[in-house]
């Protein structure tokens, strides 16, 4: 049985580019595609063509849990569904919520109308939708292996457009976990089952980063190949960095994985910029509903000196996500916070402290998964 991705010629690639450069897939907020299709958007926000995920290439969303990844997810897959595109949803960890897809495709249909109303036409028209939606569940990562790189012969579906996981990093979190052992010092026994500890600790990373690099290689070319958009949602991690402090990042990235995702976006909450009469739809907003899209890399090329390129404000309601204005600060709103300069201490003031971080266990990279987001990028206390 061969097991290799199908490959094309040159030319039909180039013809499949070429067909698909003018059918992007809109995510529902009109800023974000056309940050997403112009790679200068990252700084003036602005495109002329139609904009939106672009067919062959690597999405990832990734953001703190409940700030709205897998709305956006159905967001995209209504839009895609609503252009005549087939949909693949492969669930890891989280069930599909079906009752609010249907509430987002009944929008996309027709806004005017409710999921609950009942009409013949309405009903119709989302089991047309349906027919060309495919869901797929892989609890383990063997099972999104077997699924995606050594794909039987019928997958993906005929007309597919998109292919969401939701969500990826559970299942390399759960399939390479992270080892702590506890053993005592002083005892030759304790000192052995702590070294064998951490060998089988570094054999598991370093297994878990091939896996993760071979995995992202070949999900690119089954992008570029199939002529799909991949959207990969993730979780997030704490990373705490000498000299940057602690930092947001996706729970699988690293070198390798970075630099096969095409467009990569940061999914936060904050609260609207305060404003002096503090009234309109910004006041409204202050009820903490207001979420926030950084666009950290946009068709390959990633925003200028680590910022988060041009951020995105919107709302998440009954019919799905909605774009909001809100008056921005300043340009220097999408600045990450600088970090203080911390100077070197005088050779006759550095004290016998070099044990300190034994004793108390703290390593200068050490990631702590994310419960909350404590991004402040107005700098306003929550």
């Amino acid at each position: 049985m061969d097991n290799r991705l199908p490959s094309v010629s040159a030319s039909q690639a180039l013809r499949n580019s070429s067909c698909s450069a003018s059918k992007p897939l809109p995510t529902g907020l009109d800023r974000l595609d056309s940050i997403l299709q112009d790679a200068t958007g990252l700084q003036d926000g602005r495109g002329s063509q139609a904009g939106g995920l672009s067919r062959g290439q690597v999405t990832e969303i990734y953001g703190p849990p409940g700030v709205g990844k897998s709305t956006l997810g159905m967001q995209i897959c209504a839009n895609a569904l609503r252009a005549g595109e087939a949909v693949v949803w492969v669930d890891t960890s989280f069930a599909l919520p079906g009752p609010r897809l249907q509430e987002i495709l009944t929008a996309a249909i027709n806004p005017s109308l409710k999921a609950s109303q009942p009409s013949q036409l309405l009903d119709q028209s989302l089991q047309d939708l349906l027919d060309n939606f495919h869901h797929f569940n892989a609890p383990t990562l063997s099972h999104i292996l077997a699924l995606l790189l050594h794909p039987a012969p019928s997958f993906p579906p005929m007309k597919t457009g998109l292919i969401v996981v939701d969500a990826i990093s559970t299942l390399f979190g759960s399939e390479f976990p992270r080892l702590t052992g506890e053993g005592g010092r002083g005892c030759k026994d304790n000192e052995t089952l702590l070294k064998r500890k951490n060998d089988h600790s570094q054999w598991l990373s370093s297994r878990k980063w091939a896996v993760i690099g071979d995995f992202i290689s070949k999900i690119g070319r089954l992008a570029a190949v199939r002529d799909v958009a991949i959207l990969l949602i993730s979780q997030t991690k704490m990373k705490v960095q000498t000299g940057a402090g602690a930092v947001l990042l996706s729970s699988i990235s690293s070198s390798v994985w970075d630099v096969n995702i095409a467009n990569q976006i940061f999914l936060f909450r904050d609260n609207p910029p305060q404003t002096r009469d503090g009234e309109g739809e910004e006041k409204a907003l202050n009820s903490g509903k207001l979420r926030f899209a950084g666009v950290l890399r946009s068709r390959g090329v990633v925003s200028s000196d680590g910022v988060l390129g041009r951020v995105v404000p919107f709302v998440i309601e009954e019919k799905g996500i909605r774009g909001v204005e809100i008056a921005m600060p300043s340009p220097d709103v999408n600045q990450l916070p600088a970090m203080p300069v911390i100077l070197k201490r005088k050779h006759d003031e550095i004290t016998n402290s070099g044990s300190e971080d034994d004793e108390y266990g703290w390593d200068s990279d050490d990631e702590i998964p994310a419960e909350d987001d404590p991004t402040d990028v107005f700098g306003e206390p929550k």
